[in-house]
């Protein structure tokens, strides 16, 4: 995968999509670590919701709007709260956004990870985790240029459910 900067369409798709979800959240105002805990409640209370209907098809909006939407808003508070920044990775024609550390250590696909939660009912969203784990300092520094992902193998030590 090659890092690549971010045009200026994907640069207004991501603040379409961030305003558009902070304002469904009703977190447009809120701190960084509020709008991380709507974040991570709204994935629960899909996952609830998918776990109780027993996979019937349900009227809800599309999982890959959601998981855009979702995952720009939790992807910013880690620009806002630790001076990350957007980027995009390209394999081939494939494009994926994520958020990484300046020096590129460390990043996150935050679309991607939501994306994962809303549609694995049993996935244990550990957004919150990530971002706690971060405003303590209890995520190592890694080899620059690693793009070492956070949520890979990040799990409760009780899970949630």
């Amino acid at each position: 995968m090659n890092e690549v900067v971010l045009t200026k369409d994907e640069v207004d798709e991501l603040k379409f999509r961030l305003d558009q979800a902070l304002e469904n959240l009703g977190v447009a105002n809120a701190t960084p670590a509020a709008v991380v805990q709507a974040v991570e409640n709204f994935v629960d209370k899909w996952q609830d919701a998918s776990r109780t209907s027993g996979g019937s098809a349900t009227k809800r909006p599309d999982v890959e709007d959601v998981a855009f939407g979702l995952g720009v808003a939790w992807g910013e508070q880690f620009v806002r709260e630790f001076d990350w920044q957007w980027i995009t990775l390209r394999d081939g024609r494939a494009r994926y956004f994520a958020v990484a550390r300046a020096d590129r250590d460390l990043m996150v696909y935050p679309i991607d990870f939501l994306r994962a939660c809303l549609t694995s009912p049993d996935m244990d969203c550990t957004a919150m985790l990530a971002f706690n784990m971060l405003v303590a300092k209890k995520v190592p520094a890694m080899p620059a240029k690693g793009y070492e992902d956070l949520m890979r193998g990040l799990r409760r030590i009780v899970p949630k459910r």
